[in-house]
């Protein structure tokens, strides 16, 4: 597909740049670094720093000291509009990140590792200032994100499920691909691709909100993808086909607020949290438990604990008793002192007949 736009160069480590606005890096809500802006020192310094950090360069850089920079894997650039001899990487930001750290160890005489002289050190610097490089001569504007996903949705380095869903919407939305033609270009089935952009789409959906977008992530993907599986959560969100989105806007609201952080909650809890939790709530509205799901909506109890009420009225014919218990304590606890001042008579009496109650049902449990 990009074979005719793609020809070998020679091209030094200086005229090369790491890309800040690479794939790997990508949350759709980063900030992208103006082409200009590319070369800018500081700007490929705190680039270089997040590529070593995250993205195991280390491991490649090793790699390289002990076997040489083997061109048979070459990395794929491009021009930077109006910079002269100056490219950005398209593919290979990990394997370029690795040489240009390797070649300042090397200038600091920071390595020290068994068997390596500093002889060997500079013949491999010397033999890895310029490389051989493949230049992209196209003029897509995502080359970046199509080459990058043809190699790593199909594995070479995962992604994540929700990168791989933003190439996935691009090439739909921008470009109007089928599920089934994206799949071709990434060795995966139509129904895979058509999953991961439904599930895009709900996370997007969240980031538009004008009360929860600022605080969706591409972490939850994972719980967006076990809400679309279970049809009952889905039904419940109203799910459009059409639209790719959901429509019941008050349920929504609730299932957002209950996958962040509650900031009206002393200690901040998320009442889901787990991607097993879509099943709890999915058998909770199967059930059709409005009173477990209240006491969630509270913090009364956790998602779990009101999964394991379900088991426990559906071995009592379906009366929980163990919420209707938990709703007397909740009456006594918050007897009002006034009614001990108007009316003590008939309190104590109530009170006592209901300690006697108690007593007879603690004295059944110990036969």
């Amino acid at each position: 597909m990009y074979n005719d736009e793609l020809e070998s160069r020679q091209l030094s480590l200086e005229e090369l740049f790491l890309d800040p606005n690479n794939p790997r890096f990508s949350s759709e809500r980063d900030k992208l670094t103006p082409e200009n802006k590319i070369p800018d020192p500081k700007i490929q310094e705190k680039t270089l720093k997040k590529m070593s950090e995250n993205f195991g360069v280390k491991e490649v850089r090793d790699s390289i000291l002990r076997n040489g920079f083997l061109p048979m894997d070459r990395i794929v650039v491009r021009p930077i509009n109006n910079h002269g001899n100056k490219y950005v990487v398209v593919e290979g930001n990990r394997r370029l990140s690795a040489l240009k750290s390797l070649h300042r160890l090397i200038e600091e005489s920071e390595i020290n590792e068994e068997g390596i002289n500093e002889e060997y050190l500079e013949k491999l610097k010397a033999a890895t200032q310029t490389i051989e490089v493949l230049l992209y001569k196209g003029s897509s504007n995502d080359i970046s994100w199509r080459l990058q996903g043809i190699r790593h949705i199909s594995g070479i380095k995962e992604w994540s499920p929700a990168q791989q869903a933003i190439l996935i919407a691009r090439l739909k939305d921008e470009d109007g691909y089928s599920f089934t033609e994206v799949g071709q270009q990434f060795g995966l089935s139509g129904k895979a691709i058509g999953r991961l952009y439904r599930i895009h789409k709900s996370l997007n959906q969240m980031r538009t909100d004008d009360e929860y977008g600022d605080k969706a992530q591409n972490d939850q993907f994972t719980l967006f993808d076990e809400a679309y599986k279970h049809k009952t959560v889905r039904d419940w969100l109203e799910w459009d086909e059409n639209e790719y989105k959901y429509k019941n806007t008050s349920n929504l609201k609730q299932f957002y607020s209950w996958i962040v952080p509650d900031e009206e909650h002393e200690e901040k809890l998320r009442r889901i949290k787990d991607p097993r939790h879509m099943r709890y709530l999915a058998e909770l509205l199967d059930k059709k438990r409005p009173d477990l799901l209240n006491a969630i909506e509270r913090h009364e109890m956790t998602i779990e604990e009101a999964w394991g009420r379900i088991d426990a009225a559906s071995n009592n014919n379906g009366y929980d008793w163990v919420a209707e218990i938990d709703k007397a304590k909740k009456v006594v606890n918050g007897l009002p002192f006034q009614i001990f001042q108007e009316y003590p008579a008939p309190l104590k009496e109530a009170l006592i007949e209901l300690h006697s109650l108690v007593q007879m049902a603690l004295s059944n449990l110990e036969k």
